[in-house]
């Protein structure tokens, strides 16, 4: 007996819940039970009835209503993290340039293109959209797992950043490192990654003894 288009969206529900980005490679995982060419049948005949709505190619989600009827939308954010970053407990990349330097207090400028490092692309450099948002992704000169993403991070932001750093930045610096538990033999064991640069203000920081041990 074949399920009811009620049954295939709480197969979604259960597996990924309300007004979470869903991949059309995990619809089909999630509907094994039919054809390829039958699971995008599915997926047009649930989206004409507004059971699943189409964030973006390749992209879906089941939506929840307000009191008047009105549907929920994803963010662009959203859809960037389950892509490329995190999904769960795995991570497999991180927010680079402006991103995590204006986190850290390196600059004030707000980026327009968000830039991500991911282990999830090919190519060395190549914007994309998701939705209306740009994204720049770089392709990780390591593999980014989820215990070394922040020190990725951390000494990808290090590379832009001028030296010397100032106390403000010195002290976000200090947070960050202490809220991710990143220690100093984490961080030389990937900083022939990266350029001069994030080796300079390395050692500055190391002199402020702002690493765990």
């Amino acid at each position: 007996m074949k399920d009811t288009s009620a049954e295939l969206v709480d197969k979604l529900i259960l597996r990924y819940g309300y007004n979470e980005p869903i991949l059309t490679d995990e619809i089909r995982s999630t509907w094994s039970e039919y054809s390829r060419t039958r699971v995008f049948q599915l997926i047009k005949k649930l989206t004409e009835n507004k059971m699943l709505q189409k964030f973006d190619m390749g992209v879906y989600y089941v939506p929840t209503s307000n009191l008047s009827g009105k549907q929920s939308y994803l963010f662009p954010r959203q859809v960037i993290e389950k892509k490329y970053i995190r999904f769960n407990d795995e991570v497999y990349g991180y927010y680079a340039g402006l991103v995590i330097q204006n986190s850290l207090g390196l600059t004030t400028q707000m980026p327009v293109t968000k830039e991500v490092v991911t282990n999830n692309e090919t190519t060395r450099v190549r914007e994309v959209r998701v939705g209306k948002s740009k994204v720049l992704l770089r392709r990780s000169k390591t593999h980014i797992t989820r215990e070394n993403a922040a020190v990725l991070q951390f000494l990808d932001a290090l590379k832009e950043a001028d030296e010397p750093l100032d106390e403000y930045q010195l002290g976000r610096i200090r947070e960050f490192v202490q809220q991710e538990g990143i220690k100093q033999a984490d961080i030389y064991k990937y900083a022939n990654l990266f350029p001069q640069r994030a080796i300079v203000n390395l050692r500055h920081i190391g002199e402020q003894n702002v690493f765990a041990h």
